[in-house]
């Protein structure tokens, strides 16, 4: 390694080519509330675990 690969990264350190500036990846992102359930939630007991063959 050189002493370049340990230097710690800066907002001054050149970008690769094709990296954006972080202007350019401003979006929106839509906020969702904490309480709205999810795909993941579970609402239902779970059945009775199965033993191994």
């Amino acid at each position: 390694m050189t002493e370049s690969d340990d230097a710690p990264l800066s907002p001054e350190a050149p970008r690769p080519p094709g990296t954006p500036h972080l202007e350019q990846l401003d979006v929106d992102v839509p906020a969702v509330p904490r309480d709205t359930p999810t795909s993941q939630d579970v609402t239902e007991e779970a059945g009775a675990v199965e033993p191994p063959d």
